[in-house]
């Protein structure tokens, strides 16, 4: 098991020890969770991923969105990336005209 991420309040073995602790202790989450510094709701959500999943359920999760539907395409990226190296400060009204080539209009009235 590892450390947990960065900015996880609770190690996998944390997890696992507040899972161990309601399910073969008979702690209540409420209990459990408050000994772990952590909230009512989190101790619930630890406990669905071990019922799910077991061990790999207390595993560390990726934040990252699984999809992008609007993400550029790389070739966008690449042109947005080499306008901002050859233009130093870039706006982004100036970068959206630089793309489309449409004037940006001002503020609304």
């Amino acid at each position: 098991m590892g450390n947990g991420g960065p900015r996880a309040r609770l190690t996998e073995y944390a997890r696992w020890l507040l899972v161990q602790r309601v399910e073969r202790e008979g702690w209540t989450v409420a209990a459990t969770a408050e000994a772990a510094g952590v909230s009512r709701e989190t101790g619930y959500r630890w406990l669905r991923r071990w019922e799910a999943e077991r061990g790999k359920g207390l595993c560390d999760r990726s934040s990252r969105p699984q999809r992008s539907p609007r993400r550029l395409t790389a070739k966008a990226e690449a042109r947005i990336c080499r306008l901002r190296r050859e233009r130093k400060l870039v706006t982004v009204p100036r970068l959206r005209y630089q793309l489309t080539c449409t004037p940006v209009s001002g503020p609304q009235q």
